[in-house]
């Protein structure tokens, strides 16, 4: 029966109403009937009962207040009538009241113990066991008596006002043409005349950075301090004046923020610069090479050579990624000198190349070590320590690494967060249980950067993928609200494990080059095969790609020619499969070819190129096959989906083309006309 609100005391009162009894035993009746906290129709029955009693004292001649005397104490007669209407009730129905009364008391103790929890956690504060910045630059290389590289990029890039001028508006753009049309110089007179108009206009730049080899340590701190040659790096990458860098860190140790990881503020602004100091003097190692100046060629590949060296020394991924792309360029370059301007470099030269070729350092190593710190440093400043490397999160450091994590440019959330430490004392408790505790995250992050670290030690490219492919799928199956610490701030790292072979395979294509020259001197003749070359080199050239691309050789109209089977993984004797969509592209002028030299693992999509409004393709009448003196095809790209983006190669691969005119890193140019 569903009763209003009210019921019970209105019924209690028409009861007490019908026997017309005083004010003084109405009220006694009224408050005997509430402490019973009985059910409606037990109240009902006592509430009647009550009434005929005292009606009956009446109407023996009793008065009302000596009734209400001898009645006794209201709370006791109030506990005796429930005691007895609650035995009148089934045994079914005392077990399930029973039953109630433990529920509710375990939800109010849950609820009391989850209040405690909360409070509890709202205490809790990191127990730092390690300064993360101050070992991980203990990590790096010290700045020696010559003193850092700063000045020296400085004085190779900077303008009149400070500022990088080789990435701003018109500058920029030059650039970026310039390594566009370099690899067609051999073949374009007015490529090779604007190449050599942006060297000339650059060549005190390109003169400065070719003395980087007399420091070798850049020394850009992790946390940034407020020195002349840091003010200098700041104007030239248009950052925050240095002071105000340094006096940021300083406010944000003494902030609420100290209690976040210090990696969240830590900036490596060099990298990007390096790059592009690379890519200069690529180009100018390049004409070096086309003009007979070894000795310059030399200087350029030193100092390509150092800057791998200042792009790996903060101990972490990116920087070890960033160091490998450039030693790729530097291997890049190398081929395309010794394939087409070979004799010009004495054997003590080449013997240097080699020399800088096999030169590997630990960069991948230490980046991996550096970035399992930074997790440690971040586990540390997130979970509670039990002494025994337990603990559990504690809900303010979470949350607010998960926030620094996942802010974006659009700024702050709205809404809930206007009152984040509520919230968060709140939610403490499910925060902090509902998560994987301190000991699982740690060996969950252990275990993913121990097979990362071997996955980059495979034998085999072949190994390598697999232990990659491996790797992104147990990320991917992480449960992201339980452990969120992997999901959230682990990156794609097969990509990471193979970085180490794509460097490998451009180093060998070149160790391969400058072997074909040496022997040639030695022995007046190319190598016949691959393996005579292997054996005189005294390296495997190309032997850990055997189960996946192996390398061939051959000499073709008089030249050697090294290739693999390229994207699709099939050897086709140095032919190249027609594609329909490539036939379908629009036809250069002149009859001139698409030539792809050495495309490497790095550069997996490669971009059609512009030149003079002139959209570069293959005649549709080609006979695309090496061996014919027609044109020098080396492979086959896919167009993909955009306009110009090619998603993988197709046909074979020409690593080492002897003669083959290419110049620079990037070996994408245009091949001599069918009919000269």
């Amino acid at each position: 029966m569903l009763l209003t609100p009210g019921a019970t005391t209105r019924a209690v009162r028409a009861i007490i109403a019908r026997r017309e009894l005083p004010a003084e035993i109405a009220s006694l009746i009224g408050s005997v009937v509430r402490r019973t906290r009985l059910r409606h129709h037990e109240q009902i029955d006592i509430a009647a009962e009550l009434a005929s009693h005292f009606a009956e004292g009446l109407a023996r001649g009793a008065d009302a207040a000596s009734l209400v005397r001898d009645f006794g104490d209201p709370r006791a007669t109030a506990r005796r009538l429930r005691h007895g209407a609650i035995a009148k009730r089934s045994p079914a129905d005392r077990a399930m009241r029973l039953a109630l009364r433990g529920l509710g008391a375990s939800m109010a103790a849950l609820l009391v113990a989850y209040v405690l929890a909360a409070i509890w956690l709202s205490t809790r504060t990191p127990t730092i066991t390690f300064d993360f910045v101050a070992e991980a630059q203990r990590r790096m290389p010290a700045v020696g008596p010559e003193g850092s590289a700063i000045p020296t990029y400085v004085r190779a890039l900077a303008g009149p006002d400070g500022t990088e001028a080789l990435t701003k508006g018109d500058a920029e753009k030059e650039r970026s043409a310039v390594l566009t049309l370099l690899p067609r110089v051999a073949f374009d007179p007015d490529a090779e005349a604007r190449v050599r108009r942006w060297i000339d206009a650059n060549r005190a730049r390109l003169d400065a950075l070719r003395t980087l080899p007399a420091t070798p340590v850049i020394g850009v701190p992790l946390a940034i301090r407020d020195t002349p040659d840091m003010r200098l790096l700041a104007t030239l990458l248009g950052l925050p004046d240095a002071s105000t860098l340094e006096q940021e860190a300083i406010e944000r140790a003494r902030s609420p923020e100290s209690a976040q990881s210090p990696m969240l503020w830590i900036i490596l602004p060099q990298l990007r610069m390096i790059r592009n100091a690379a890519q200069c003097v690529s180009v100018d190692a390049a004409m070096a090479a086309r003009d007979g100046d070894t000795t310059r060629f030399m200087e350029c590949i030193r100092a390509m050579d150092s800057m791998c060296g200042h792009a790996s020394e903060p101990v972490f991924i990116v920087g070890a990624l960033v160091s490998a792309s450039v030693r790729i360029m530097m291997a890049s370059t190398i081929v395309s000198a010794i394939e087409n301007h070979g004799s010009a470099f004495s054997d003590a030269q080449l013997a240097e190349l080699r020399s800088v070729l096999a030169r590997t350092d630990d960069g991948m190593g230490r980046g991996l070590e550096g970035e399992r710190l930074m997790f440690h440093d971040h586990i540390q400043r997130c979970y509670t320590s039990d002494g025994s490397g337990g603990g559990v999160a504690i809900p303010g450091a979470l949350s607010a690494l998960i926030a620094a994590a996942g802010t974006s440019s659009d700024g702050p959330g709205h809404g809930s967060a206007d009152s984040p430490e509520l919230m968060e004392l709140a939610l403490g408790p499910l925060m902090s249980f509902g998560t994987a505790n301190r000991r699982d995250v740690q060996r969950s992050v252990d275990r993913m950067y121990d097979a990362l670290a071997a996955a980059c030690q495979s034998d085999s490219l072949e190994d390598a993928r697999d232990a990659a492919t491996a790797l992104d799928r147990e990320i991917g199956a992480i449960d992201r609200i339980r452990n969120p610490f992997p999901a959230m701030l682990m990156p794609a790292l097969g990509n990471t494990a193979l970085q180490r072979w794509r460097l490998q395979r451009t180093r060998e294509i070149a160790q391969a080059a400058i072997g074909i020259e040496q022997f040639q001197r030695a022995r007046g003749r190319f190598p016949e095969s691959l393996d005579e070359l292997r054996a005189f080199v005294g390296i495997d050239l190309g032997r850990w790609l055997d189960r996946v691309s192996p390398w061939q050789y051959a000499i073709l109209d008089g030249r050697p020619l090294i290739w693999d089977s390229g994207g699709d993984e099939r050897d086709d004797a140095a032919r190249l499969p027609p594609s329909p969509r490539i036939a379908d592209l629009e036809v250069v002028p002149a009859g001139d070819t698409l030539r792809l030299l050495a495309m490497d693992l790095a550069t997996p999509d490669l971009r059609q190129t512009e030149f003079g409004g002139r959209r570069e393709g293959l005649p549709k009448d080609l006979a695309p096959d090496p061996r014919q003196s027609i044109a020098d095809i080396a492979s086959f790209f896919e167009v993909g989906e955009l306009p110009g983006v090619a998603r993988w190669h197709q046909g074979d691969c020409a690593l080492v083309w002897w003669g083959s005119g290419a110049t620079g890193p990037s070996r994408l140019t245009i091949a001599r006309p069918a009919n000269p």
